[in-house]
């Protein structure tokens, strides 16, 4: 069910209401996961590959509708660290550390603990707006309008850089920017498949590495594989990039 286009109350967030629901994740070769339930176009020895893992969201939140932009991180933190500048691109080149100490202040600052990173699960459950295919657009190889939704090499006229968030197409649950212009870090701890997960749509914060989550890819990354609503990367914590950034939750 598609959530109500309601924003949400805080003063910093905009953001759509995540309803409680179900979605399910598949992993291939315990890396890249490819579309949900809909099988078509997969052939079969690529299908054997597959560990299907079902995730039941059991609390609904906000996500915002944009990227955390640098105006947003400037005046939370004081400093813009980002490479690409502008107040309205994403913040960029900030560690999934950062982002945690974004979060604190930003907490602090509102006088609340509500804001948080996103789980995998909840990240790509409001990625997917419902949607079992490739991209929450649809098929990338049935689709003549990719660039209407995406930042990319291909659609990105190769400029390497970042771009003004919701200057795209949304998809179905008013998300904008989900697939490409800054990869988007979330809360969880890198696994190389999703055997052990929780089922109940929380972070997955158990295990021996140290790496952490992103997800949606970026303008770096290609239309065809690392953009899917599945796609999943891993990094060490301090590492920062010119290509992630995040997207914020906030609990109800």
């Amino acid at each position: 069910m598609r959530p109500k286009e309601v924003h949400c109350v805080c003063p910093f967030l905009k953001g759509k209401p995540m309803n409680r629901g179900e979605f399910f994740e598949l992993s291939e070769s315990g890396h890249m996961a490819e579309a949900g339930l809909n099988f078509q176009g997969v052939d079969a020895i690529r299908l054997t590959s597959f560990l299907v893992h079902t995730a039941k969201i059991e609390k609904a939140y906000y996500l915002g509708n944009y990227e955390v932009t640098q105006k947003q991180w400037r005046e939370v933190m004081g400093i813009n660290p980002s490479n690409f500048k502008g107040d309205n691109l994403p913040v960029e080149n900030v560690s999934w550390n950062d982002a945690q100490d974004f979060v604190k202040k930003l907490n602090e600052k509102e006088g609340t603990d509500k804001y948080r990173l996103p789980s995998e699960a909840e990240w790509e459950y409001a990625a997917r707006a419902g949607t079992t295919t490739r991209h929450s657009f649809g098929d990338y190889e049935l689709r003549s309008n990719i660039a209407d939704y995406v930042w990319c090499l291909e659609y990105n006229n190769w400029n390497y850089t970042t771009n003004t968030v919701g200057q795209r197409l949304p998809n179905s649950w008013g998300l904008y920017d989900i697939h490409g212009n800054v990869g988007e870090m979330v809360q969880g701890r890198w696994h190389t498949d999703y055997d052990g997960a929780p089922t109940d749509g929380s972070a997955w914060v158990s295990g021996s590495s140290s790496r952490k989550v992103f997800r949606g890819g970026s303008w770096a990354n290609s239309a065809s594989g690392d953009l899917r609503s599945a796609s999943r990367m891993g990094s060490d914590p301090s590492s920062r990039a010119y290509s992630v950034g995040f997207r914020l939750l906030k609990e109800v």
